[in-house]
């Protein structure tokens, strides 16, 4: 495909730090209304991974060597499904805290509960920029025609803030944190988080997200798919808002500007959905849209036109202009 006008998303200027708490690992289990449920505790010091660091003019978003560091988490939401905790456990030894609810600058937190729902919100997302990507109609249709999908339920866990206290806790203080933290959500059926979470963003995670899904049924082909590259924009945008964006002055180079901004990730989540961001979906072009006297982005790469509006515009001025070529 010929690529018109294209605008990159992916500015060249932006690097990724993970701050990988990365020590001893502990396991607890806990009674909830729901069974026993798991903490996480690590205790140790951070691990600093830098991606993409652009004084090292490198093109790769490796995180510790790794440039598929992001489907290595998104296969962890299974272990938390299956229980395997020996998988789990390695994964924690070496990259720290997935999805801390407690979180300082010596040790943190986990919950099992919050933390699979995380996983499980990042494996929905990666998915659907996979089936939008490669054209994948059929998983598109059931994921936008299925009632209460778990996607909706687990949007707030994947969308939360993480950033770590100033201070060191010790472990009482950390568990004491954490149950302040946990408590509201255990006293609390499933329907009651479901309509908290739908209701904390009217922007996004709100009933109005839910409200504006067209009936998959209704949605011609290039509709589905155009709906979901704009439906994972708004996702990716509101998630890219919750991770702290630093500036940070380096030595000046030839050909390298002064100032370089740094997403900053302080768990392996997140750390994930960054480099997942910068390689699967920044890179894409985003082309303007064809219609005359129209630069309206269109993010679906086959897509030619942004709106139904303008593509039946297009199609109406092409049929003119024939008409007038033959009567003339």
């Amino acid at each position: 495909m010929t690529e018109q006008s294209g605008i990159p998303l992916a500015p060249f200027l932006a690097s990724m730090e993970f701050h990988a708490l990365r020590g001893r690992v502990c396991f607890r289990d806990v009674d909830t209304p729901n069974g026993k449920e798991r903490t996480i505790t690590v205790e140790g010091t951070p691990v600093v991974f830098t991606a993409h660091n652009p004084s090292s003019r490198s093109d790769t978003w490796e995180i510790d060597g790794d440039p598929r560091f992001w489907e290595k988490v998104r296969q962890l939401s299974f272990a938390f499904e299956r229980g395997e905790w020996g998988k789990i456990q390695e994964f924690y030894a070496r990259y720290g805290l997935v999805k801390p609810l407690v979180l300082s600058a010596t040790g943190g937190v986990d919950f099992s509960a919050t933390t699979r729902q995380g996983l499980i919100w990042f494996r929905y997302l990666t998915n659907i920029a996979e089936w939008a990507k490669n054209g994948k109609l059929a998983p598109l249709r059931e994921f936008f025609a299925e009632e209460g999908h778990e996607f909706f339920r687990v949007l707030s866990c994947g969308l939360s803030r993480v950033k770590p206290l100033e201070s060191s806790l010790p472990q009482e203080e950390m568990s004491n944190r954490l149950w302040k933290a946990i408590q509201p959500t255990l006293a609390l059926s499933n329907a009651i988080i479901a309509a908290i979470q739908e209701s904390a963003n009217p922007n996004l995670l709100g009933r109005d997200l839910r409200q504006r899904l067209p009936k998959a049924s209704t949605l011609r082909d290039h509709e589905l798919t155009g709906y979901a590259w704009n439906f994972l924009a708004e996702v990716v945008g509101v998630k890219l808002g919750t991770i702290e964006l630093v500036p940070v002055h380096q030595q000046q180079t030839k050909g390298l500007p002064p100032v370089v901004w740094y997403f900053r990730a302080y768990c392996a989540l997140d750390a994930a959905f960054l480099q997942w961001y910068f390689q699967e979906l920044a890179p894409l072009m985003a082309r303007t849209c064809e219609a005359p006297g129209c630069n309206a982005p269109v993010l679906d790469p086959r897509a030619k036109y942004c709106s139904m509006r303008c593509y039946w515009r297009a199609k109406k001025r092409r049929y003119l202009e024939r008409k007038r070529g033959i009567l003339g």
